[in-house]
C-alpha cells in the first residue's frame, strides 16, 4: 500500500514530536494540523515547531486544534472534518490513550494511519484492510530537527 500524494496529515503534539517531524518531513503533505490536548501547556513548544516547520519545508500549511474532553468523541469529531481519501492520520508522536483512539478511529472510518519509527529509519502504514507495510524514510533527522520537535530553538 502507498500513499500516494497526501493532502492532510493529522499529527498529535505532546511533549516530543521527533515521530511527526520524521513523518511530515518523509510525507511532504500539503497541510499539517497538529492536534493538542488542551491544558498540556505546549503553546510555546508548538509555535517553535511551527516556526521551524514552515522554514524547513516549502509550501506546507500548518495549524492547530485542541482535543477537550471526553477524548474519544472530540477526536471523533475532529475527524469527521477531514476526507479519508486524502487524509493520514500520524500515530508517531501524542500520549499512548490519544493514539490508540485514533489507531481505532481510523480503521472505522477508512483513513490510512501511519507511524514513522525514527530508529528504523522507515515508516510503517497501517490499516485494517491489509497488511503493515514499511517503507524506508527518503530523509532522515538532523539534529536541528530532534531539538526542534521538543519545542527548542
Amino acid at each position: 500500500m502507498e500513499l500516494g500524494k497526501v493532502k492532510n496529515l493529522l499529527c498529535f503534539f505532546y511533549e516530543f514530536n521527533s515521530g511527526s517531524i520524521f513523518t511530515i518531513l518523509n510525507i511532504k503533505p500539503n497541510k499539517v494540523t497538529f492536534i493538542i490536548e488542551r491544558d498540556k501547556g505546549f503553546q510555546e513548544d508548538y509555535d517553535n515547531v511551527k516556526s521551524y516547520l514552515i522554514k524547513r519545508i516549502k509550501d506546507v500549511t500548518i495549524d492547530s486544534v485542541m482535543l477537550g474532553e471526553p477524548i474519544y468523541e472530540e477526536l471523533e469529531g475532529i475527524l469527521k472534518e477531514f476526507s479519508p481519501k486524502d487524509t493520514v492520520i500520524s500515530l508517531s508522536s501524542g500520549s499512548r490513550l490519544v493514539a490508540l483512539l485514533a489507531y481505532k478511529l481510523s480503521l472505522d472510518y477508512g483513513y490510512k494511519a501511519v507511524y514513522g519509527d525514527v530508529e528504523r529509519e522507515g515508516m510503517f502504514i497501517l490499516s485494517g484492510r491489509g497488511p503493515v507495510v514499511f517503507k524506508r524514510a527518503e530523509e532522515e533527522l538532523r539534529i536541528k530537527d530532534i531539538i526542534a520537535s521538543s519545542g527548542g530553538k
